[in-house]
């Protein structure tokens, strides 16, 4: 879905002198391969010759939709299943309209969408093996390669000297909470709207201009 204005830019007459037509110029030739600048900057500048042009610009205000599959954490909320209806079709759905020509998005859950399962990442524990530590709650210390001690008299004070030192990620337990369901065990799959608004922009500048009628 797309709405669409046109605007018609007019510009008052700016007088422009040597300095900032010699400027324009290096500027320009900036941005071109195989241009001497050296030699731009010794153009001898006769007339400076002003003359109208329009510049025209079409503006879309476009809306796109697409349904995605997403999911979040079961914390006891009721349920929109399947069985309750059939989910509507996408542009069926009525979604506010943000004020024209100013991009957006939004994203809304689709009505009789939801399932529940099992969370795939903790197998429903709610807790994950630590990936710092590979579940023991523990890693070896780097004093002396684990030696123990850092000197012949002294012990580490970071392991006491064990050898090893508590998993400051886990705090020891060996798991932490499964970042995917937070630790509930069980996520709610369902389909949500996802709705974005854009502006494109085309424009136009007529040089040489023509007559106003003809534009």
């Amino acid at each position: 879905m797309s709405w669409v204005r046109e605007v018609l830019l007019f510009s008052r007459n700016v007088d422009i002198t040597e300095d900032m037509a010699r400027e324009a110029i290096l500027r320009y030739l900036s941005t071109k391969c195989c241009c001497h600048q050296a030699r731009a900057e010794e153009l001898v500048i006769n007339r400076l010759t002003q003359m109208p042009l329009y510049r025209y610009r079409l503006e879309s205000f476009t809306e796109s939709r697409q349904h995605e599959k997403t999911s979040k954490p079961y914390t006891g909320q009721r349920l929109d299943k399947a069985n309750r209806g059939a989910a509507p079709q996408l542009w069926n759905i009525r979604v506010q309209t943000p004020k024209m020509f100013q991009d957006g998005s939004e994203r809304i859950p689709l009505p009789h969408s939801s399932e529940l399962k099992v969370c795939h990442k903790c197998q429903g524990r709610g807790r994950c093996k630590c990936s710092r530590c590979g579940g023991s709650g523990q890693f070896r210390c780097g004093c002396s390669g684990g030696s123990r001690q850092r000197s012949r008299n002294k012990r580490c004070h970071g392991c006491s000297g064990n050898g090893r030192r508590r998993c400051s990620k886990c705090s020891g337990r060996g798991r932490k909470v499964c970042p995917v369901c937070k630790g509930e065990g069980r996520l709610i799959h369902y389909q949500q709207l996802s709705v974005t608004w854009r502006t494109l922009h085309s424009e136009y500048i007529c040089d040489p201009p023509v007559p106003e009628n003809d534009f």
